[in-house]
């Protein structure tokens, strides 16, 4: 029988359940993680890639083209599309200029517009502490940053920096950088064995949301120049994801834009079933909580009852009276036994025998 405790334990148990929101990319660990992936990195198995990490920021490429897209960024692309966070970066030169960054952006605009893109746009001035990133130059360095976090807010995006920790101490104002509304990522790899040690994590500068703590990562689904290393990231501030119902892919091909599609239909169909199917389940597990739950009430009610109608009839027997009590002795003791009888009768014989022989010898 279900006790009332386990009852209470199971619509405690349902209650965690239907609140947990919606499965998304977020949420799969308490250590949410992020992979950037540029030129160098093959990956072997995407769904594989999409499921253990929370999202993927993909470098833009050299602008050898400045307003198409470099074909490793359209294959990493299209084989995430729908699957995981997307996000982006591209890279700075250190001689660059004002007016070559403003272009540049507007390039990397022209490319990714119509694009799912779940983070900020990160521009990558990070080549250590070399030409302009020198702390001799370190207003006019804020001065580049600032102008190219300008222009990401006019064209929509929410503006980010990614930079060496080095650089982020002595070559620019963070600090004003990130007041302007900028997400910012550092990249401070420590002993870069593949491990996130909290020793390492960066300091001394204004607030990160993305710490790049290593380029040596292990993932036997991912490799670099033949090693499977890949550089991790720990994502710190989750808030910085964006919501994208993009889904746009990323070519000129009619045909394989076609392909891409039809694959991603056939995701959301997936997607579709395998949250009608958690819905069925969890309305089945209320139906036979509910059910268990009204047994138990009726089993409880019922019992109350019969012991509720057992006291009331106990309240209303009168006690005997005393001419009941004296009639019940009276007639007890009447109801002897016929052995208990027989030897009454039998004393009582021998006695009047001895009364008559007494009589005889008086006389």
């Amino acid at each position: 029988m279900l006790s009332m405790k386990r009852f209470v334990y199971f619509l405690l148990l349902l209650q965690q359940v239907l609140s947990r929101p919606s499965q998304n990319v977020l949420g799969k660990r308490e250590e949410l993680k992020l992979i950037d992936i540029n030129r160098y990195i093959e990956i072997k198995d995407y769904d594989a890639v999409a499921k253990a990490y929370d999202g993927v920021l993909i470098s833009i490429g050299d602008f050898s083209e400045p307003t198409k897209p470099s074909q490793y960024l359209v294959n990493h692309y299209n084989k995430f599309l729908g699957k995981t966070n997307i996000g982006y970066f591209f890279n700075v030169s250190n001689t660059t200029t004002v007016e070559q960054l403003e272009n540049d952006i507007g390039n990397v605009h022209t490319i990714i517009k119509d694009n799912q893109n779940n983070f900020p746009l990160y521009m990558a001035l990070r080549n250590g502490a070399t030409g302009n990133w020198l702390a001799e130059n370190k207003e006019s360095n804020t001065k580049i940053a600032l102008a190219g976090v300008k222009k990401m807010k006019e064209l929509g995006y929410v503006p980010g920096l990614f930079t060496n920790d080095n650089p982020a101490k002595v070559a620019f104002n963070m600090k004003e950088i990130k007041n302007a509304g900028t997400s910012i990522w550092i990249a401070r790899w420590g002993l870069d064995d593949g491990t996130l040690n909290e020793k390492y994590k960066p300091e001394g500068f204004a607030d990160y949301d993305i710490w790049e703590y290593t380029s040596k990562g292990f993932d036997a689904n991912i490799s670099t120049n033949d090693v499977n290393e890949v550089p991790l990231n720990a994502l710190v501030n989750k808030n910085i994801i964006i919501k994208s119902d993009k889904k746009q892919p990323m070519v000129e091909n009619s045909t394989m834009k076609k392909e891409i599609e039809k694959d991603l239909n056939k995701t959301d169909a997936k997607k579709d079933n395998e949250d009608s199917n958690n819905w069925v389940y969890a309305l089945i597990g209320v139906g036979v909580i509910l059910l268990i739950g009204l047994g138990v009430g009726i089993m409880y009610t019922v019992k109350n009852k019969k012991k509720d109608e057992k006291n009331n009839n106990d309240d209303d027997e009168e006690p005997p009276s005393y001419e009941q009590v004296v009639q019940e002795q009276t007639l007890e003791n009447t109801q002897l036994p016929e052995t208990e009888q027989s030897n009454n009768n039998e004393a009582e014989e021998n006695n009047n025998q001895l009364r008559t022989r007494s009589s005889i010898e008086k006389i």
